[in-house]
């Protein structure tokens, strides 16, 4: 999480991309440059059933 906060300190572009994966077993975000060329940061879990109840 410290190394995430760092990258997204140190991003100096305009515009940041985010995608949110959601999977039966896994639960992923990840953090794109503005052209999408570069990964600023992740995370990454073991999805549960809250995450799932959310969405429904």
């Amino acid at each position: 999480m410290e190394t995430l906060v760092s990258n997204l300190k140190n991003y100096s572009g305009n515009k940041l991309r985010f995608i949110s994966v959601l999977g039966k077993e896994y639960y992923g975000m990840f953090f794109f440059s503005e052209d999408w060329d570069k990964i600023i940061g992740y995370i990454e879990t073991q999805s549960n059933e809250n995450m799932h109840s959310k969405i429904e």
